[in-house]
């Protein structure tokens, strides 16, 4: 796993493509791969918040984080990347989404109420905090109840605040046939 810098370039570079519409949001995601693989906060914070000035969030999220967690994964999957080093840029990246969310003010008098989960063994909530981001920005109220979330407890979550919408993802390994029936069941006895 000891690569230069000189080869962790050229593998970077290899998975961007130069030119085009896209190539400045291959810079961002470029340099968030390079300050991902060293671990070095400040700057991936720096790049980040560059990025989502230029876009807004949700723009930045679907142009360049979601690219780049894309790559992180290859760069995983191929051993050219740790789970350490994964985990280090998912982190910061919720934690800016959750200061984000907490910006925006509660919404007021909507008839609409989304409740958020990730079914059991689901950890990656980096699209669901990016959903209730976009939910509460768009007046509406949610509940966010994260990942991992027993259907007992969603069950009652949902008999008890009777929520207008349910918001997942399916990201992991899943039998998503099978969790789409528990929830369509749940659904039925909560009324």
């Amino acid at each position: 796993m000891d690569m230069s810098e000189d080869q962790i370039n050229k593998l970077i570079l290899s998975l961007t493509e130069e030119g085009g519409a896209g190539y400045l949001h291959d810079i961002f995601v470029k340099e968030l791969l390079e300050h991902m693989l060293a671990f070095d906060e400040p700057m991936f914070d720096k790049t980040y918040s560059s990025a989502i000035i230029r876009y807004g969030i949700q723009e930045a999220i679907m142009k360049v984080v979601y690219p780049f967690l894309r790559k992180t994964g290859v760069l995983w999957s191929t051993s050219n990347a740790t789970p350490a080093q994964e985990h280090f840029a998912s982190n910061i990246i919720k934690r800016k989404l959750l200061t984000a969310i907490d910006g925006v003010r509660l919404p007021q008098g909507s008839n609409k109420s989304f409740i958020l989960f990730l079914p059991p063994d689901e950890w990656h909530e980096i699209g669901l905090l990016l959903a209730d981001y976009i939910i509460r920005s768009a007046g509406h109220y949610s509940i966010y109840l994260g990942q991992n979330l027993p259907f007992e407890s969603l069950e009652i979550a949902i008999r008890q605040t009777k929520p207008t919408h349910l918001v997942t993802f399916f990201t992991s390994g899943i039998d998503v046939r099978d969790h789409l029936k528990r929830l369509s069941s749940i659904a039925t006895r909560s009324g």
